[in-house]
C-alpha cells in the first residue's frame, strides 16, 4: 500500500498494517511518475520515528525505591523500542526520582528520566528514550528536566530545529488546582522556546478531546473520536493557545489504530496519549497510529507518528586512537604472538637517531602495529544479569510476544487466559535466571573475597549494580548559566582546568630551608636494566592509557624486548636531558565526586598519562626514595612505604581517650588544602629538589617533564583544545 500526496496541508491516509517498509509517495498532479531511488533512500534518511507510551514503570518492583541497583526493565522497554524502529519514545510513568541517564549498549538506546526529589514519592515521572547515535552525532541536545512531569530535547535540523516535550498530565479525578499547575508549568515551558522554533509535545495527557473540529478549528483535525471530557477542554485551550494541532485526528483509520486505552469496566477504548504539533508542521507528519503489537504490561497502547526531518550531516566522533583488549595478554598463547609481532615491528624500524623523540616513535609503533595485529579491539559490554543471559531471555519473551499477538488479533477469552498464562511463566522464568545468575555471583565474590583479588570483586560489585548510572551532561557556564551546546560544553571544561591548572602561587623561594648536607649520594648514572626490570613490574595492571593506547600489559608482556628498548631510550633521555612530548601530555578526564552535578567545581580531573612515561616516572621514583626516607619525619605516614595513615587515626583515637580519661583538654587541627595537588608551584619544587641534593641529571629530566606540558579536556569522545599546564 502507498502513501498519497494530497494537494492540502492535512495528510488524509495512513497505513494500516505493521509493515515498517519505506513510505513512498505518488504524484497526483499529472506532471510525472514517483520518486527515484537517491530521492526514497534520502528521505528514508530524514525520517525520524517517534512514540509515546505510558510504560507504567521503569523499576523491577516497589522495593527499588531504596536500591541502588539499576532497574533492567530499561532493557525491555528498549528491546520493544528497537523492534519497531523507533528513534526517539516519550515515556510516562517511569517512577524513577531525581534525573539522570542510563545507555543500554545492546539495543543502542539511551535513556534520560526527570523525577522527583529524593525526599519525595515517586508517583509520576517521565523519561525520553533517544537512540545513542543520535545523542553522539549532535542530533539530539539540549536535555531539559523541568520536574517529575515535563521535559524536553531538541532536535537539530539543517534549517531549523524541533523542540520534543514529553510530559504526563493529572488524571481526570485530581484536584483542579494541580491540573492548573500542570498546565500552566507546560505554558511557561512552551514560552521559553524561540519563536522560530518548531514544537512536538508527546505524552500520556489523561484526556478525551472529542471531534468536534467545528468548533476547534485547526486544532482537530476531521477523525477525531468520541466525547471530550473536563480534562480534554484544558488541552484544547492549550492547543489553541499556542496554536498546536493533535495530530492522533488527522489521520482516516480504524478506530482500534487510534485509541490507546481500555477502561477497565466499561471495556470501551479511548484516546488518552496524544502528539501535538505546531500548525505549520501538518505537511511534516507522515503518519500517526498505535502499536498494537507493542508490549511491556502496560495497559496503554504505543503511539507511533511518522516525521521528516532535514538532519544535518554531523560528525560522529570516534575514537583516534582504538584501545585493545590487552588483558588477553596474561593468556601464554596470545603473548608469544605478541612478542613475535613485535620483533617482526622492530626488524622493519630503519631510523637511527639519537633524537629521544624520533627513537619513542619507533617504540610506539612497534607496540602499537604488534596490538592491532595479536588482539582483538576492547569492546564496550554491560555486565549484569540480564546481558549476560541475553539468548535465554529473549527465547521467553518472544513466547510471550506470540500469545500476546494472538490475543489481540482474536480478542477471546481463550487467548486471554493463554497470554496471562504466558506472562506469569515469563516473569517467573525470568526471576528464576535473575535468582540463579545472583548465587553464582556471590559465590563468585566469595571466592575473590577469600583470595583478597579486590579489582574482580568490585568488578562483580559493578556487575550487580547493573548499568551505570550517569548524570546528564549539563554544566554551569562561570555566571552560572546551564550551557546545552556540545561544543561550548567542551570549551567550558577546557577553561576551568586550565585555570585550575595554572594558579599563581607566590612562594618565598628564599625561605629558610632545613640543611641537608648530609643526605646520602644517589646514582645519576643512566637507568640500567635491572632498574627498569624493577620498575616494569611496579607498573599497576588494567590502568587507562594516554594518547597513545600503550598500557601496562603490552609492556609487561614484551618482557626482555621492552626492557632493551626502553635502555636504549631512557639512555638518550640521559644524554639529551629531553624527554618524548608524549611523555608531558595528557588526556583529562572529569569525575564526578559529590555535590551539584551542575557546577565543574564538584568534579575531579583525572589526567590519563603515557603508561610507558609512568615507567621512566617509576623508575626517578625508585631513586629518589631513598633520599625522601631519610629527610621526611617519623610523622609523615602518607605515600610512604611500611606505613600508613590508619596508623595515625589509632594514635588519635588513643590520646582521645587517654583525655576522656584525665579530664583535660585537646585541641586538634584538620586542614584540608583545596585543590592541593593541582596547584603546585614548580619553580618551588625544583629548588627544593635542589636543597635536598637531588643529582643534576635526574633533576634536568624531572624539568624536562615538566616544560612545556600540554592537556586536552577529554568529554564523549571529543578532543578540546589544547592548553599549557604550569602547576
Amino acid at each position: 500500500m502507498k502513501h498519497l500526496k494530497y494537494p492540502g496541508n492535512v495528510p488524509q491516509a495512513s497505513r494500516s498494517d505493521n509493515s515498517e517498509s519505506c513510505t513512498q509517495a505518488v504524484c497526483l498532479n499529472g506532471s510525472g511518475g514517483g520518486k527515484n531511488a537517491t530521492q526514497i533512500k534520502r528521505n528514508k534518511q530524514d525520517k525520524l520515528k517517534l512514540v509515546t507510551w505510558n510504560i507504567r514503570t521503569l523499576q523491577d518492583s516497589k522495593s527499588q525505591n531504596k536500591s541502588n541497583i539499576t532497574p533492567r526493565r530499561t532493557a525491555i522497554i528498549a528491546r520493544e523500542l528497537n523492534r519497531y524502529n523507533v528513534d526517539i519514545a516519550a515515556l510516562q510513568e517511569t517512577h524513577l526520582k531525581e534525573n539522570g541517564q542510563i545507555e543500554e549498549v545492546g539495543e543502542g538506546y539511551t535513556f534520560i528520566w526527570s523525577g522527583c526529589k529524593p525526599e519525595e514519592d515517586n508517583y509520576y515521572g517521565v523519561a525520553i528514550c533517544v537512540k545513542t547515535r543520535l545523542i553522539r552525532n549532535g542530533t539530539i541536545s539540549h536535555q531539559t528536566c523541568i520536574n517529575d512531569r515535563i521535559m524536553s530535547i531538541r532536535i537539530n535540523g539543517k534549517r531549523s530545529s524541533t523542540t520534543l516535550i514529553c510530559c504526563y498530565a493529572p488524571t481526570l479525578p485530581s484536584n483542579l488546582n494541580i491540573k492548573e499547575k500542570f498546565y500552566e508549568e507546560l505554558r511557561n515551558t512552551i514560552r521559553t522556546l524561540p519563536n522560530n522554533q518548531k514544537l512536538v509535545i508527546a505524552g500520556d495527557f489523561n484526556a478525551r478531546v472529542g471531534k468536534n473540529n467545528t468548533v476547534w478549528r485547526n486544532v482537530l483535525g476531521n477523525y477525531g473520536i468520541g466525547k471530550e471530557n473536563e480534562n480534554g477542554l484544558l488541552l484544547l485551550q492549550l492547543c489553541s493557545e499556542n496554536k498546536l494541532t493533535i495530530v492522533n485526528t488527522l489521520f482516516k483509520q480504524k478506530s482500534k489504530y487510534k485509541t490507546t486505552w481500555q477502561h477497565p469496566r466499561s471495556k470501551m477504548w479511548h484516546i488518552l496519549d496524544y502528539f501535538l504539533i505546531s500548525n505549520n508542521m501538518k505537511s511534516d507528519i507522515l503518519r500517526c497510529k498505535v502499536m498494537r503489537g507493542a508490549n511491556c504490561d502496560t495497559d496503554h497502547q504505543m503511539l507511533k507518528m511518522e516525521m521528516t526531518c532535514n538532519k544535518p550531516k554531523f560528525h560522529n566522533p570516534k575514537s583516534k586512537n582504538p584501545k585493545y583488549n590487552s588483558e588477553l595478554l596474561n593468556e601464554e598463547a596470545v603473548k608469544n604472538q605478541f612478542q613475535e609481532e613485535m620483533r617482526k615491528e622492530m626488524n622493519l624500524l630503519d631510523t637511527v637517531s639519537d633524537d629521544p623523540n624520533v627513537t619513542w616513535m619507533g617504540i610506539k609503533q612497534v607496540y602499537t602495529k604488534a596490538a592491532k595485529n595479536s588482539l582483538p579491539k576492547k569492546e564496550k559490554q554491560q555486565e549484569d544479569w540480564f546481558n549476560e543471559n541475553k539468548t535465554s531471555i529473549e527465547e521467553i519473551l518472544k513466547t510471550k510476544q506470540g500469545a500476546h499477538e494472538q490475543y489481540i488479533n482474536r480478542p477471546n477469552e481463550t487467548n486471554k487466559s493463554k497470554y496471562k498464562e504466558a506472562r506469569s511463566n515469563c516473569q517467573k522464568l525470568i526471576r528464576d535466571i535473575k535468582d540463579k545468575w545472583w548465587i553464582e555471583r556471590t559465590k563468585q565474590m566469595q571466592l575473590f573475597i577469600d583470595k583478597n583479588d579486590t579489582y574482580n570483586l568490585y568488578r562483580s560489585i559493578h556487575a550487580i549494580t547493573g548499568a551505570p548510572i550517569r548524570p546528564l551532561n549539563t554544566i554551569q557556564s562561570k555566571t552560572g548559566e546551564i550551557i546545552h551546546d556540545k561544543t561550548e560544553k567542551l570549551n567550558r571544561w577546557t577553561e576551568y582546568f586550565e585555570d585550575l591548572y595554572n594558579q599563581h602561587n607566590p612562594i618565598n623561594l628564599h625561605a629558610q630551608i632545613t640543611d641537608f648536607s648530609n643526605s646520602p649520594t644517589l646514582k645519576d648514572d643512566c637507568p640500567t636494566k635491572n632498574e627498569i626490570e624493577k620498575a616494569l613490574t611496579q607498573l599497576k595492571n588494567k590502568k587507562s592509557p594516554g594518547v597513545d593506547t600503550i598500557t601496562a600489559e603490552m609492556l609487561k608482556a614484551g618482557e626482555h624486548l621492552t626492557v632493551d628498548m626502553f635502555a636504549h631510550l631512557f639512555n638518550q633521555i640521559w644524554t639529551s636531558q629531553t624527554v618524548p612530548q608524549d611523555y608531558r601530555d595528557a588526556e583529562i578526564v572529569a569525575i564526578h565526586k559529590k555535590g551539584d552535578r551542575s557546577k565543574c567545581d564538584n568534579y575531579r580531573g583525572i589526567s590519563l598519562l603515557s603508561i610507558s612515561g609512568k615507567l621512566l616516572s617509576r623508575v626517578i621514583y625508585n631513586r629518589l626514595t631513598v633520599l625522601a626516607e631519610e629527610v621526611l619525619s617519623d610523622t609523615q605516614c602518607g605515600f610512604r612505604q611500611n606505613k600508613s595513615t590508619t596508623d595515625m587515626v589509632f594514635s588519635i583515637r588513643q590520646l582521645i581517650e587517654k583525655t576522656l580519661e584525665q579530664n583535660s583538654k585537646l585541641c586538634i587541627a584538620f586542614i584540608d588544602f583545596t585543590k592541593a595537588f593541582d596547584s603546585v608551584n614548580r619553580e618551588s619544587l625544583f629548588k627544593t629538589l635542589e636543597y635536598l641534593k637531588c643529582p643534576p641529571t635526574i633533576l634536568a629530566v624531572l624539568k624536562s617533564m615538566h616544560e612545556n606540558t600540554k592537556a586536552t579536556v577529554k568529554m564523549e569522545n571529543e578532543q578540546g583544545t589544547a592548553f599549557e599546564v604550569k602547576t
